[in-house]
């Protein structure tokens, strides 16, 4: 009935109680020994007095004595923070209510399943078992709170619990069974602190209460191997005398694979051409996987019309991604085409067999198809360079390239939107250039647009060091010396190109008698000394030419978001006869893809995570109507079904319009809680529909199904002590029970016998 601090022996509390009680009758015994008799007739007349009262006098000794042997014991309770447990008797005497909190976790790891259950349908039974310590007694409360349920308001992240201290009555376990009945797991990755640290905020104002923690989890390694914050506020709550108990969900590790990337592989992507796309499959289990099946489907949207969106989009199945086998720990990378006809953001999903968690075996991309992948061409009025190639880069009209053709002038007259229609600029031995005309160009660049700079006969080596290079801070990643021949090669030479591994020269690196060996250099710009003996680091040498390391040729640079590169020869058959070479057309095409990277990369949204939304000023209305996934999708069922509608306003932001879905404050956001194709509806200024898709899929960290073990987990938390069992050896009865401190009681107790003793002290004293 009783707990206490010391110890649950009784032997040990017989002795100590005995031995306080005996304790002041012992210091009476030894003063009454100290008496010493003396004969004196006057005591006579007042030992006949004392005969008359002694009665009373030895009743006002024993109470005396049992006043400080009770102060005493007192003492000794209150230092043991003795409790009652029985509830009934808590609350005659003034204990406080014991509050059941119970923190599930809910991330999508707990869909782990064997042929039994799932993880959360265990954690809901124990959250069952855990009411049976509340029913059939006074004054128990109950809460139950996920790891992800949190909304963020005014700033502000509250915690949603799901039963939220309500009283266990004779109605509350039908109350119980409907809330926890809507207990599923997540999409989330969600770690333990939030739920722990809110709970602990409660516990320390509700400090009336006593109280008992249950943490439900799978405890995955990821989680709680360095637990950190959560320890801290599991501490916290265990020195403020709350019972802690982790109840684990999962035995054992299960085989899982996920499927970690999606997306397209070239940076060219055009309406009726052909765009090479990457899945990555990783394999986080302990045991190779065999015979793994990728499911492909591909989604082509109509353009929206009206302002309507019931348009009914076309998905078709394209054919199975397979592989062989992945080992433990690896990725395995495939690439597979896919065809849209129309313009439009379209989307692409994988889908993998059903293993134990099927969270993480669906995966979105979406992809923006346009008419054609425009690039730019500086030249000189007589083309003699861009000729080439635009010959390369689209023959037949069937690579979806667009070129176009400018003077320098444009550069100059040209408005940053009207750059930002291409992905590359190609400059063919152009001369100096307009000062706006640079800053234009960094714009562009700045932006992730690429630049690539082809020498020759009319490049002015000043104003490319002193506009273009910059000290190494400019477009031009290399700073020129001067014009050098070079020497005819010989049979027994070797080519004049030597390629470095790099992306553009994937069809020629590692082939034997290449068709770019023969290619002849006549001429080229050397570098100066001073750049070639302090090279910037975020500059390479991507191919130098025969015999001299020491004569880069290609040379990558960065500069913002995008790539820049420089050739040191002409793009055209002055300097070299590489354009007539068969390598050139597809080497081009690679470089054009390879250039085009920093107009294409697209943000990644795992679930949870705020999107955002980015518009010219002047393009758009402020209002933008979101459809959302209405639920999970799973392998089974992988179209999102009905949409969830709802609205967010741009925000005027210097040349932009802003908007966020969802809140960019919240560690767990609620609005993009589902993977899946997310819309937003835009209405142009010209009345136009706009319709920007956004995939958000599942953070795969969260696939590693691998177990902290239990000698762990206790050795991470071991200045908590928590109790630690699997579901199935969960006892109705705790082990560690928090109980009601009569401590109040205790010392409003200790108050009045002190007064008593005090009293009955000066009444049994002699006074003048």
């Amino acid at each position: 009935m009783f707990t206490n601090l010391f110890t649950t022996s009784p032997s040990v509390w017989y002795g100590l109680i005995g031995g306080l009680v005996a304790l002041p009758i012992l210091i009476h015994l030894i003063n009454l020994v100290r008496h010493r008799t003396i004969e004196w007739a006057a005591m006579e007349f007042l030992l006949k007095s004392h005969r008359k009262n002694r009665n009373w006098v030895w009743l006002k000794q024993f109470f005396l004595l049992l006043s400080r042997i009770l102060i005493l014991l007192l003492a000794l309770f209150m230092l043991s923070q003795i409790g009652c447990e029985n509830d009934r008797l808590s609350s005659m005497i003034g204990g406080s209510s014991t509050h059941h909190y119970v923190l599930v976790d809910d991330s999508f790891s707990m869909s782990d399943r064997d042929n039994e259950a799932s993880a959360m349908d265990r954690a809901r039974a124990a959250i069952l078992q855990i009411l049976g310590r509340a029913q059939n007694r006074n004054n128990h409360r109950f809460s139950v709170l996920r790891f992800s349920s949190f909304d963020v308001s005014e700033d502000q992240t509250m915690a949603r619990f799901d039963v939220d201290n309500e009283l266990v009555d004779s109605a509350f376990a039908t109350r119980l069974e409907t809330a926890i009945n809507g207990l599923t797991h997540s999409a989330f990755s969600v770690s333990p602190e939030m739920a722990v640290e809110a709970v602990n905020r409660l516990i320390k104002s509700r400090d009336q209460e006593k109280a008992i923690v249950y943490v439900l989890s799978d405890f995955r390694d990821k989680d709680w191997n360095e637990t950190n914050q959560a320890k801290n506020a599991l501490l916290e709550i265990s020195e403020s005398g709350a019972a802690v108990e982790l109840i684990r969900c999962v035995k054992q590790r299960h085989a899982n694979l996920a499927i970690t990337e999606l997306g397209p592989k070239s940076n060219v992507r055009v309406a009726e051409t052909p765009l090479m796309m990457e899945v990555a499959v990783s394999n986080p289990s302990s045991e190779v996987a065999n015979k793994i099946q990728v499911k492909i489907i591909a989604t082509e949207y109509e353009p929206a019309r009206n302002g309507l969106v019931d348009s009914i989009p076309s998905s078709e199945e394209l054919p199975t991604v397979f592989i062989d086998s992945i080992e433990p720990g690896a990725t395995e990378v495939r690439q597979f085409p896919v065809y849209f006809q129309q313009v439009g953001q379209h989307s692409i999903a994988a889908v993998l067999e059903e293993d134990s968690v099927d969270v993480d075996n669906l995966r979105f991309s979406t992809v923006k198809i346009e008419a054609n992948a425009d690039v730019l061409l500086i030249d000189g009025a007589d083309r003699r360079h861009s000729t080439f190639l635009s010959l390369a880069m689209n023959p037949n009209q069937s690579t979806g390239i667009r070129t176009v053709f400018q003077t320098a002038d444009f550069l100059r007259d040209a408005s940053p939107e009207s750059l930002n229609e291409f992905d590359v600029v190609y400059l063919c031995d152009v001369g100096p250039l307009d000062e706006v005309a640079v800053r234009n160009l960094e714009t562009f660049a700045k932006q992730g647009g690429g630049v690539l700079f082809f020498v020759g006969p009319n490049t002015n080596i000043g104003f490319a060091n002193l506009a273009l290079f910059k000290n190494g801070k400019g477009l031009m990643p290399v700073e020129l010396s001067e014009v050098t021949e070079v020497d005819e090669r010989i049979e027994s030479d070797p080519p004049d190109i030597v390629p470095e591994q790099h992306p553009i020269f994937a069809p020629v690196i590692g082939v034997g008698n290449s068709l770019l060996d023969l290619v002849q250099v006549k001429q080229m710009m050397l570098p100066t000394f001073e750049w070639l003996n302090a090279r910037p680091p975020q500059v390479r040498v991507i191919a130098t030419v025969r015999g001299d390391r020491q004569k880069p040729l290609i040379v990558e640079g960065q500069f913002g978001k995008g790539r820049t590169m420089a050739f040191l020869s002409t793009a055209g058959p002055m300097w070299n006869n590489w354009m007539r070479n068969p390598t050139f057309p597809p080497i081009l095409l690679l470089l054009e893809d390879y250039m085009a990277e920093g107009r294409k990369q697209e943000v990644e949204y795992l679930v949870g995570q705020a999107i955002k939304i980015e518009k010219s000023k002047g393009s758009v209305t402020p209002d933008v109507s979101t459809y959302s996934p209405s639920r999970i999708p799973t392998p089974s069922s992988f179209s999102s079904g009905e949409k969830l509608e709802g609205k967010i306003k741009l925000v005027p932001n210097e040349k932009t319009l802003r908007g966020i879905f969802g809140s960019a404050e919240a560690a767990i956001n609620q609005e993009t809680r589902n993977p899946g194709s997310y819309e937003f509806w835009l209405r142009g200024m010209d009345s136009s529909t706009i319709v920007e898709r956004k995939s958000v899929n599942v953070d795969t960290a969260e696939s590693d199904l691998s177990i902290v073990s239990e000698e762990k987990l206790k050795a991470n938390l071991a200045e908590l002590k928590p109790i630690v069992v699997n579901w199935d050896e969960f006892d109705s009865e705790p082990a560690q029970a928090a109980t009601s401190s009569l401590n109040r009681l205790l010392l409003l107790l200790l108050f009045v016998i002190l007064i008593v003793e005090q009293t009955l002290a000066w009444s049994c004293s002699y006074h003048t």
